[in-house]
């Protein structure tokens, strides 16, 4: 066999891209999840925990059967595509072991390491010795019927290893050679056990022996995070891990004086508990401590609910929280010598003219709300900041900017200014990058562009009745869970969608492939025929986690559809990451999407075309009854012309859409009326008319061609609205010209919406374009043409 170096990169880089693929896949085997019921094998391994609260310890259940009718993370990951390709993965594993491992690792990749890990188990720590570098620690896993294969598995590695047994009771125990502290390995009355330290192997096997109950300490702590179907529990004892520190460094003084201003003895413990219910993953975690020098950042008055339902339901990442600016820095200046601190503000002050505590700190409230919207290769970014005192403040900002404006002309900067009804906007302006900020109504702005301040002010502030983060179906099970656990808050959110994280690196993993030299391929039999559908790995619900003031610390709630719960800093950095190597990966996708929405609106508009030539004119936007009240909409007159006939007949043309027979049709709606890039709710459609006294689709009897005196290729007939601004297909509902300032733009296309002409031609829209050229375009004689929108 080959082994040339392209090989061993290939080899190595298509090992990495794999792991990456199936690493939740995997990890799910390692936690458990799905986790099996709360039974034998979850009692027996936390009642082998040590009586006296250890170091850290982390505590996992056996792996209980795919449910695909059981919670969408069960029939995500029971998927058949999915299953199939985990299946078709291990078989390569395998033979890749095989080919190239002495027999016992063959096993392992084949059969035995996935038996292991499906295992309940623990691992603990439990001292350790600053001084002598040496400590206790011990792993098991309960093996059940297994524990036969696996003990055979287990001599036969060792004797591999020239590694020969020695009895200690009834026990076949192995010894690690060359280890700086006493490494023992072995099986004891149905646990694989490996026990680290000095007489560490009796204190376990001891404590399997005893069937003793779950201790104090572990059975308060699962008590205090309560979740069903327990998959994991975590802990680690900050107290205990600050007592590892050398008696040196303890009596250090600059120590003394940081440990003494953060407090650090008010920070004992950090502890988190997951499992599954029919809803959701869930994960519980708790900062035991008393809120004093660091703990005390966080305790604060909960975020208003008004500022978190300005986070729009279609973000695919969002975070808010809140904190004390004074506290952090009257921390810093605490753990700083203060000769060290005078000088610092100093430079600042030297440097920028500015005050940092007066003209920046004092004046921020510590609510901060981020989300991001559209691809995350292109996306709308938006940060807002409280402020306390929005008078003073902008005195402030005429310093910051006119720093801001001095370091901009020694730098390949410009600084902007510009104002559009009543909000000045400021920028920095770079070859690579912008930023922008304004303030409004008590609140600083900040984003990567201009257009998207202006956005969110209009949208989402003044109350607008728009979907948010909290209505999701994962955040209101959190807050509803909150108030049963008495907790106050929240304090801080997190959001973050997966699915677009999955659009661009699986087609990278998949194209990867193509560069695999034939000898790898030859030795890994797994190609891309073998990855599992993208379909299989999309569909996951949005991850929601909340940050809670509790008593004795802090609590966090988090709901997941993947197996493991996946943090915003790391998935965001990663994702956006892939996603800046590979735009195009993202854009291929949504392309295809994009065009069969704008093919969507071309049949509309054939079919309103058609409608007007054998009617000499356009239908109107809505039939009335005799007394003029709205009945159906122009969508369901142009039926016919959709060959959608026999649909259009069983409609009742003298009742209104929601009649008692109508209502029942809502939910036939043809596809033809469905953006695919927009999530929608059974009988909503995406398309509408602009609507009004200049519109083309408008009240009355019908607009004639020759009406349309701007011209039938300079004005709008249908346009594409945001999933927030979906209408029942069949009402009479559209939206008003004098409405489009306020437009949606949460469609599901990045960067764009788009819309048909009266021509048929269909154009797409910057979403960071000023809307009043569009609005003008949307009335038929008002003497504006496209050219407004070049």
């Amino acid at each position: 066999m080959r082994r040339n170096l392209p090989a061993v990169f290939f080899r190595t880089a298509l090992t990495f891209s794999l792991t990456v693929l199936f690493a939740a896949s995997l990890d799910a085997q390692v936690l458990g999840i799905p986790p099996a019921e709360e039974g034998n094998a979850w009692k027996d391994i936390t009642s082998q925990m040590p009586k006296d609260e250890p170091l850290a310890v982390w505590v996992w259940n056996e792996a209980g059967a795919l449910n695909p009718d059981g919670n969408p993370s069960d029939r995500w990951y029971a998927d058949p595509g999915l299953q199939k390709s985990i299946g078709k993965f291990k078989e390569a594993l395998a033979t890749l072991a095989k080919e190239n491992g002495p027999p016992t690792l063959g096993e392992l990749a084949e059969d035995i390491g996935w038996k292991i890990l499906s295992k309940s188990g623990s691992i603990i720590f439990e001292s350790f010795d600053s001084e002598a570098l040496s400590g206790t620690a011990s792993a098991m896993f309960r093996l059940g019927e297994d524990e036969e294969k696996i003990s055979v598995w287990l001599d036969s590695v060792m004797d591999e290893a020239g590694i020969a047994p020695e009895t200690m009771g009834d026990d076949k125990v192995y010894s690690l050679p060359e280890t700086p502290v006493p490494v023992l390995l072995g099986i004891h009355s149905g646990y694989l056990v490996s026990a680290v330290g000095d007489g560490q192997w009796k204190r376990t096997i001891a404590r399997i022996d005893e069937k003793s109950e779950t201790p104090d300490w572990l059975k308060k702590r699962l008590a205090a995070l309560p979740v069903s179907r327990q998959s994991q529990f975590g802990f680690v004892s900050i107290q205990g891990i600050l007592g590892l520190l050398p008696p040196e460094a303890l009596e250090d003084p600059t120590f003394q004086r940081i440990s003494e201003a953060l407090s650090l003895e008010s920070i004992k413990s950090f502890s988190a508990s997951s499992g599954a219910d029919s809803v959701s993953n869930v994960s519980l975690f708790h900062f035991e401590c008393d809120k004093k020098g660091l703990a005390s950042v966080m305790d604060v008055p909960a975020i208003e609910k008004s500022k978190l339902e300005e986070l729009p339901a279609d973000s695919f990442g969002a975070i808010a929280i809140r904190f004390s600016p004074e506290t952090i820095m009257e921390l810093i200046e605490d753990c700083v010598p203060e000769d060290q601190m005078e000088e610092a503000m100093f430079r600042f002050s030297e440097e920028t003219g500015l005050d940092l505590k007066k003209d920046l700190v004092n004046h921020l409230d510590g609510t901060v709300r981020y989300y991001a919207l559209g691809a995350l290769i292109s996306a709308k970014q938006v940060g807002v900041f409280k402020i306390n005192d929005e008078v003073n403040f902008l005195e402030s900002l005429d310093r910051i900017n006119a720093a801001l404006a001095a370091m901009a002309d020694q730098q390949p900067l410009e600084f902007t200014e510009s104002e559009k009804k009543g909000l000045k906007v400021f920028g920095l302006k770079s070859p690579g990058a912008s930023m922008y900020w304004a303030v409004k109504d008590g609140e600083l702005y900040i984003s990567s562009n201009s257009r998207a301040i202006a956005a969110h002010i209009r949208k989402y502030t003044g109350g607008a009745n728009k979907p948010t983060l909290l209505e999701g179906e994962l955040a209101s099970k959190i807050l509803s869970e909150s108030k049963s656990m008495g907790l106050e808050g929240p304090i801080g959110m997190q959001h973050y969608d997966f699915d677009p994280v999955i659009e661009i690196a699986f087609p990278l993993v998949q194209g990867a492939f193509a560069f695999v030299p034939a000898e790898v391929k030859d030795e890994f039999d797994f190609g891309v025929e073998d990855f599992p559908p993208i379909e299989s790995l999309l569909g996951l619900r949005p991850s929601h986690s909340m940050f809670f003031k509790a008593s004795g610390g802090y609590t966090g709630i988090s709901r997941y559809d993947t197996p493991v719960p996946l943090e915003l800093s790391a998935v965001a950095v990663s994702g956006i990451g892939v996603g800046m190597l590979l735009p195009a990966v993202q854009q291929v996708r949504e392309a295809a999407r994009r065009t069969q929405s704008l093919n969507n609106q071309r049949q509309l508009a054939l079919a309103l075309l058609n409608y007007e030539s054998a009617n000499m004119r356009f239908p109107p936007a809505f039939t009335t009854d005799e007394d003029g009240k709205p009945l159906l909409s122009w969508r369901v007159a142009i039926l016919p012309f959709l060959d959608e006939k026999e649909l259009y007949d069983e409609f009742h043309q003298d009742e209104p859409w929601d009649s008692e027979h109508n209502i029942a049709l809502l939910e036939r709606m043809p596809e033809v009326f469905r953006n695919p890039s927009a999530i929608s709710r059974p009988g909503q459609t995406d398309y509408v008319a602009p609507f009004g006294e200049d519109s083309v689709l408008a009240d009355g009897e019908g607009v004639k061609m020759g009406e349309i005196t701007d011209g039938t290729s300079n004005t709008v007939l249908v346009m594409e609205v945001g999933m927030s601004q979906q209408v029942p297909w069949s009402a009479p509902q559209d939206i008003r010209i004098e409405e489009l300032e306020t437009l949606n733009m949460d469609n599901g296309h990045p960067g764009t919406f788009s819309f048909v002409l009266c021509d048929g031609s269909t154009y797409s829209f910057s979403k960071i374009t000023s809307l009043d050229g569009f609005i003008d375009c949307c009335q038929k004689s008002d003497g504006v043409g496209m050219e407004e929108l070049e």
